[in-house]
């Protein structure tokens, strides 16, 4: 990551992107719960998912990663989003998305698609903002 003036800016930009990297580690950490709290057997899905995120987000620290690699994964995280917000019949359901959701009708169990529609929608903004951010260095092996 070359940042040739503004120190601090170059400073704040690897501080976020080891931060970042360090909060989708963290939610893939989360993902291996996924069995016993809701039945299924989903969670390598999403570990994979935060997993990419977590090394897009500090690859740039050390090579040039293309920004096409960065804006192939914005546009899978946000169409990720957009499937998970549909109800069965194909209806987006933007009500998915609102914090009534998050438990079922009795309170008691909280309901997976708010989970996943927000995890999502975290990577698809981090990585669009990823996007612009990731001005490394020409002299750095490109990805």
């Amino acid at each position: 990551m070359a940042c040739d003036s503004k120190r601090g800016f170059c400073l704040a930009k690897k501080v976020t992107f080891i931060v970042m990297g360090v909060l989708f580690l963290g939610f893939a950490s989360l993902q291996f719960n996924d069995l016993g709290q809701y039945g299924n057997a989903d969670s390598w899905s999403w570990v994979l998912i935060y997993l990419i995120a977590a090394l897009l987000s500090v690859l740039p620290l050390w090579v040039r990663v293309g920004r096409s690699l960065i804006a192939g994964f914005t546009g899978f995280s946000l169409g990720a989003f957009v499937f998970r917000m549909q109800d069965h019949q194909g209806n987006f359901r933007m009500e998915k998305f609102a914090g009534r959701w998050l438990y079922n009708d009795e309170g008691t169990q909280m309901v997976q698609q708010t989970n996943e529609a927000g995890g999502l929608f975290i990577v698809f903004l981090w990585m669009f903002v990823l996007y612009f951010l990731n001005q490394s260095a020409k002299t750095k092996t490109t990805l």
